[in-house]
């Protein structure tokens, strides 16, 4: 095909959406599903959603068995269904995250198009769909991109009453999104809320918002409702005094803000730095439109009034995390790809005055072939099978002891040996064990002639980079990797 006709077909809005969708179908399904790969906080999310399919009880959320209060159930369910579907395996632990991302960005394009047209969408979609820290949250098994779904569709649902106008389907459509957005993961819906309220107010809406007002809290009550009360009638005081002991936890790495916009800086922003120069110059443009005709800026003052709702929470917040952001990264793209678009169609209409340079049309070659041969080898790669080895550790474990003085190993077993679980292993270990396997890790009987389904080593005086380089070199399969354990199977 000519460079010419790339370009032209290029041009179709069908065809670049299709291609910023199947961006984000490599980019979120050809990532991380090579092997049991869940470490952390996912493969926490997992075992629950695992607990919920064995225990035939959607109503109460356990980990190894005990009650979890900290987060809501919307994603579990989810997830619950997806094993139910494909089986205990960390690819469907991650389809729903997956799934809700795609569909985020879907949502967006239509959104951006109906008000700033389809090159806007393409720009807002292909920056959605790479922000990195967006794309990781969507391609890991979290909750943060069902949460930025329906934050978009609620600020979507309030344009359609600003559009056509109240009505009780369309407000209680409203509070229902906003219900399970609370679903997804608590307090965090509070920003969509602030974020609507603040940008009705901005825009000369405030009549409006009152007249929607009753009728959404009214659809959010019914959606999020039933399982807070489930929650507090049946487990009492221990489930507050669980919800209020995560919100004070102090397990993530960072507590205060100072250092908090270094990590924002770095894992927000420069990751995504194609994007900030457009990002500033679009919230800068909406800025000024709201100023010149705040009645007809309803969709920049709900993007802008949530991004600040955010922004002004972050010193309070006693941790801090960059999937933070996720939340909004589909604000911060529309606003971007708003501004993008006319910037674009600008230097075009320059670029016709002469005929196209050879620059021109090498880029589109190059396009073209990294999304027609580059993208679908990502996929291809990221779903093959891996290459694990399944045998007896034994001997491997006697040469690792050898080659890294100070490791030790840990055989593993079953539900049989429960009181021997060691209290030193950290739990998304066990989480993996447990979620992989249906196995509690425990100490292995050495009277016990069967071969364990797991093998712990734990290495301190050796380094993750030094321990991932003697699991590729043996290629003994992987269920779980920290910093100073590994966790393998030897079935």
């Amino acid at each position: 095909m000519r460079a010419g006709g790339v370009a032209a077909l290029l041009a179709r809005p069908r065809v670049r959406a299709a291609l910023v969708l199947g961006l984000g179908f490599a980019l979120y399904f050809g990532s991380g599903s090579r092997g049991a790969t869940l470490t952390g906080d996912p493969v926490q999310y997992a075992e629950i959603g695992r607990e919920v399919v064995e225990r035939g009880d959607p109503t109460r959320l356990t980990f190894d068995g005990r009650m979890v209060a900290r987060k809501p159930p919307l994603v579990f369910w989810m997830e619950a269904v997806s094993f139910l579907a494909l089986g205990f395996t960390d690819a469907a632990a991650r389809l729903p995250s997956r799934l809700m991302g795609l569909a985020t960005v879907a949502l967006l394009m239509a959104l951006v198009s109906r008000y700033h047209g389809r090159r806007a969408a393409f720009w807002a979609g292909l920056a959605c769909v790479t922000w990195w820290v967006f794309r990781s949250s969507a391609a890991s098994c979290r909750l943060e991109s069902t949460l930025a779904f329906f934050t978009l569709a609620s600020i979507g649902a309030f344009l359609r009453i600003g559009r056509l106008g109240p009505s009780p389907l369309r407000s209680l459509g409203l509070g229902a999104l906003l219900g399970l957005a609370i679903l997804s993961k608590g307090l965090p819906a509070a920003f969509p809320v602030a974020g609507i309220a603040l940008g009705a107010a901005i825009s000369g809406r405030g009549r409006l918002l009152l007249r929607t007002a009753p009728l959404a809290a009214l659809g959010l009550i019914a959606v999020a409702g039933p399982w807070f009360a489930t929650q507090v009638l049946r487990e009492g005081p221990a489930w507050w005094a669980q919800l209020r002991a995560d919100l004070s936890r102090g397990t993530a790495p960072i507590h205060s803000i100072l250092p908090a916009l270094g990590l924002y800086g770095t894992d927000v922003f420069l990751l995504a730095a194609p994007w900030v120069p457009a990002l500033v110059l679009g919230a800068s443009a909406a800025a000024r439109r709201i100023v010149r005709s705040r009645a007809r800026a309803l969709p920049e003052a709900l993007l802008l009034s949530l991004v600040a709702s955010l922004l002004v929470t972050l010193p309070f917040l006693p941790m801090h995390y960059a999937r933070y952001f996720a939340q909004v990264v589909p604000a911060f793209a529309w606003l971007a790809g708003a501004w993008l678009a006319p910037a674009f169609r600008r230097l075009d209409q320059r670029r016709r005055t002469r005929r196209a340079p050879a620059a021109h049309r090498a880029a589109a070659v190059l396009l073209a072939g990294a999304v027609l041969v580059g993208y679908p080898a990502v996929v291809v790669f990221g779903l093959s099978p891996p290459l694990d080895r399944y045998g007896d550790l034994r001997a491997a474990s006697r040469a690792f002891r050898a080659a890294a003085p100070g490791s030790a190993s840990i055989p593993t077993w079953s539900l049989k040996q429960e009181a021997g679980r060691p209290d030193d292993v950290p739990i998304p270990l066990l989480a993996a064990s447990r979620f992989y396997f249906g196995l509690r890790l425990v100490p292995f009987d050495p009277g016990d002639a069967s071969q364990p389904p797991l093998v712990l080593f734990r290495h301190p005086d050796r380094g993750p980079a030094e321990a991932k380089d003697f699991d590729e070199r043996h290629r003994y399969a992987v269920a779980w990797r920290g910093d100073s354990f590994t966790l393998y199977r030897t079935r």
